[in-house]
């Protein structure tokens, strides 16, 4: 069973307390949210997640993602907690595209080569593929992480 203490009636697990600490990097017993949310973003978890929609919900509700807010470890732990799980692996580094940053910058790269060719056709053999606007272009990936 895991360890966790009692805040004003929110579980901190171990894991919570350490990665509050991990992030509290000015030492002032608070997490900014601004700080988060950049966090989460740079991993390459961005707000429009679904995982994240109670995280956003509940930063929303207490006015902590226009303005940065000091969260304190309450705060934080209810912040997180319906998607700890996504939060620790991004933390540790264990999602599977840790680098999300440079991940991106590859496919961007990718886009910008080939964006520009025009050459080919329109696959006809299935009507719906024959009326798709050709100048239309995208890339789509999906890691295990989503």
């Amino acid at each position: 069973m895991e360890d966790f203490t009692e805040n004003q009636g929110v579980h901190i697990t171990a894991e919570v307390q350490k990665s509050f600490e991990i992030l509290d990097v000015d030492g002032s017993f608070t997490v900014s949210s601004q700080f988060l949310i950049n966090f989460m973003d740079r991993t390459g978890l961005l707000k429009d997640d679904v995982r994240l929609k109670e995280m956003f919900e509940y930063l929303e509700s207490i006015n902590a993602i226009d303005e940065d807010r000091a969260l304190t470890i309450e705060e934080f732990a209810l912040a997180i907690n319906e998607c700890h799980t996504l939060f620790h692996r991004a933390l540790d580094g264990s999602l599977r595209v840790p680098d999300f940053k440079g991940f991106s910058e590859a496919f961007r790269q990718v886009y910008n080569i080939v964006e520009p060719n025009t050459s080919g056709h329109n696959a006809t053999y299935i009507p719906q593929l024959a009326e798709v606007d050709p100048n239309q272009f995208a890339i789509s990936v999906t890691t295990i992480d989503g």
